[in-house]
């Protein structure tokens, strides 16, 4: 039975051109992630800056806002 079933093998380019995809699509992940950490990285450092008052912002005349 086994001997007259027909499967279907893609060429060896053809395989080449899909491990490269691959690839490419886990290498754009894996940087994304990094990206991803960074800019949480940036956002932790920021809001602790906004919360010691250590980054203070303006109002529409130049005026630092009140303290908390």
């Amino acid at each position: 039975i086994l001997s007259s079933v027909n499967l279907y093998f893609p060429n060896l380019p053809e395989q080449d051109k899909i491990a490269s995809f691959l690839l490419f699509v886990d290498e754009r992940i894996q940087t994304q992630k990094k990206i991803i950490e960074q800019l949480e990285t940036l956002m932790k450092a920021t809001r602790e800056k906004v919360f010691s008052q250590k980054l203070r912002f303006k109002d529409e005349y130049g005026n630092y806002f009140s303290d908390w």
